[in-house]
């Protein structure tokens, strides 16, 4: 079974499946509330803000017709997220040791293997940097 883990890990919006850009809160009374702000280019090739409502930020919201969405500040949801981060590395690390291996096991010419093998380890750098960059600018 293959799993884009990527696609987990990227801020992807509960409520319309779309990329968003970062999480907006919105004082009205004495509540709050957050919202998924998407950027979305118009015909004139500029960004538009799209907001989705996602939930009151200290509480859960079961709504049907819709997942349920989890607030910021919830532990539990929290957790989740950093075991999937430290399971998608686990999975990377065994993939890049594994296909190393048969790089090393393959009957090509030293100098290919040479080749393979950089080009796995730029590989395996750009997704790290991806995610690094994911990590390091994620936004409430």
């Amino acid at each position: 079974m293959t799993t884009n883990l990527w696609a987990k890990i990227a801020k992807i919006c509960p409520r319309c499946y779309q990329p968003f850009s970062h999480y907006e809160r919105r004082r009205t009374g004495s509540n709050t509330y957050v919202y998924a702000v998407h950027y979305v280019p118009n015909q004139e090739g500029k960004a538009k803000r799209k907001k989705c409502y996602i939930s009151p930020e200290s509480a859960y919201i079961y709504v049907t017709d819709r997942q349920p969405v989890r607030a910021l500040n919830d532990v539990t949801y929290i957790r989740k997220a950093f075991d999937l981060i430290t399971d998608t590395l686990d999975n990377i690390h065994i993939r890049y040791e594994e296909a190393l291996e048969k790089i090393e096991q393959s009957d090509d010419p030293e100098e290919v293997k040479a080749v393979l093998r950089n080009r796995l380890r730029e590989l395996v750098t750009t997704r790290l940097e991806e995610l690094k960059t994911l990590l390091t600018n994620h936004q409430y």
